[in-house]
């Protein structure tokens, strides 16, 4: 029961992706979804009913609804239950970034330490990304930047680990995102759409 009245709750948190560019909504996905998982697990231990059997309805239950048209197999749910553990193979970013600008970061930061590049020296900041981050992760920002638009922006990102060394909560602070120092390297950045596979060995583009 208390599965099912969290699947109805779900649906008021769902907020469009674009939430990154202005609003402050992004982070009430994982508020929600907590608060809804404790409210329907009260409402379920006071004898309030939601949907039963909430995943297998072949008319409006989850696996119709969005596995219309796919042959969703409701056995899977519960498949391997109590003995594999998806928390092994959970990664656990590094920076304080969206996960998708963690390799271009990666990149910053090693040309950094083999050229012993300071800012100053920095004309101009090139960078390829496939069409997933490319639309995800950069648009020409401008100032003043959220804390979410700046985690999931490359130009941002790229210039703070070019400065300070490493992209950290410390990073993603009011102050630290209106730096000038940060948008002067910014205003340096070039973000192109390249969708070419660089290894041949990895079945992703870029």
């Amino acid at each position: 029961m208390a599965v099912g009245r969290a699947r109805y709750e779900r649906r008021a948190t769902q907020v469009l992706m674009a939430a990154q560019y202005e609003a402050m909504s992004k982070r009430m996905h994982h508020g929600f979804a907590s608060r809804n998982g404790y409210y329907a697990a009260g409402l379920a231990d006071a004898g309030y009913t939601g949907i039963k059997r909430v995943f297998e309805r072949p008319y409006g239950g989850f696996l119709s609804t969005f596995g219309e048209g796919h042959s969703p197999d409701a056995t899977q749910i519960t498949k391997d239950l109590g003995q594999v553990w998806n928390t092994e193979s959970i990664t656990v970013k590094i920076h304080a970034a969206m996960g998708g600008l963690h390799p271009a970061i990666d990149a910053a930061l090693t040309l950094a330490a083999e050229h012993t590049l300071s800012p100053d020296s920095i004309e101009q900041i090139r960078i390829d990304v496939p069409d997933a981050i490319y639309h995800h992760g950069w648009w020409v920002p401008e100032r003043p930047l959220t804390t979410i638009g700046a985690q999931m922006n490359i130009g941002f990102a790229v210039a703070v680990a070019l400065l300070d060394g490493h992209v950290r909560p410390e990073q993603i602070n009011d102050e630290r995102i209106d730096a000038d120092d940060v948008w002067k390297l910014i205003g340096h950045t070039e973000v192109n759409l390249d969708n070419d596979t660089k290894d041949s060995t990895w079945s992703e583009p870029g």
